[in-house]
């Protein structure tokens, strides 16, 4: 768990008890995802990356990706991803600790709070991101909620027969 500060408690017995780590971290932190039992990320404010290989006993910091605030992380299956303010997507190697920013769209510069792999990992990359606004990213390519949206149909009283979908 997660939280103020750079708060990060553990469990080792389904939250019955919980220890607090010292993470090394002044920033509050947003979110935390793992891969697998042992490797694990969480996220933050003012570009907050740490990454866990023991299960969140030990934490080391990443450190000059961004200075975005950092508010979602979630494991696709082979990378990390993340985004946050400026409509900043970052996606890392499997490890967690090699890095790169991107953009969800070059000219997105809204904030996102959630990004859920739509996807596997392989190589067709799809994720829904939402915060300002909602849509999905697709093989570098933001696809605005906005453009994915049919326009509903009028029947004869003149209101719409259905809403539209993604």
């Amino acid at each position: 768990m997660v939280g103020e500060f750079g708060r990060i408690s553990r469990s080792d017995d389904q939250g019955m008890s919980w220890q607090q780590i010292e993470a090394g971290a002044e920033q509050s932190l947003m979110d935390i995802a793992f891969s697998d039992n042992t490797l694990g990320v969480a996220v933050g404010l003012a570009g907050t990356l740490l990454v866990t290989e023991d299960g969140g006993e030990t934490w080391s910091s990443i450190t000059d990706v961004t200075d975005n605030h950092i508010y979602d992380v979630s494991w696709d299956g082979q990378q990390f991803v993340a985004v946050g303010d400026g409509g900043i997507l970052l996606t890392s190697d499997a490890s967690g600790r090699d890095w790169q920013a991107g953009k969800l769209g070059a000219e997105n510069s809204l904030w996102y709070t959630a990004i859920v792999p739509l996807s596997d990992g392989s190589s067709d990359q799809q994720y829904l991101a939402a915060g300002a606004n909602l849509g999905i990213h697709q093989n570098d390519r933001w696809i605005p909620y906005t453009q994915m949206r049919k326009e509903p149909e009028e029947n004869t009283h003149g209101t719409p027969q259905s809403e539209g979908t993604l």
